[in-house]
């Protein structure tokens, strides 16, 4: 009975141990990157903000200031305001920041 027992304690600890490696080795694989959260300190009430994603073949990306979506700078919906160029993902976003 005893032996049983230890049998099933040892089988769960290395299925745990053997869970753990394997996603490690998949979170590395995968490219995540999010070591942010398990550095020291972190999680203790601060959020880093996500960073807007890399640009591919469109060029560089922009966050659309009426809905927050991001998308290539070279959309159609741009808006000079104040000396300051405004990037929209659609007219209807811009229509809607104008009024």
């Amino acid at each position: 009975m005893f032996r049983v027992i230890l049998g099933i304690i040892v089988s769960l600890f290395m299925i745990s141990l053997l869970r753990m490696i394997m996603g490690a080795i998949s979170r590395e694989i995968g490219g995540d990157g999010n070591k942010a959260s398990s550095s020291a300190g972190g999680g203790q009430g601060k959020q880093q903000q996500p960073s807007p994603p890399k640009g591919g073949a469109g060029g560089e990306l922009r966050k659309c200031p009426s809905c927050g979506a991001y998308h290539a700078t070279t959309s159609i919906a741009a808006k000079n305001s104040s000396g300051e160029m405004l990037h929209f993902c659609s007219l209807a976003c811009r229509e809607k920041f104008t009024v």
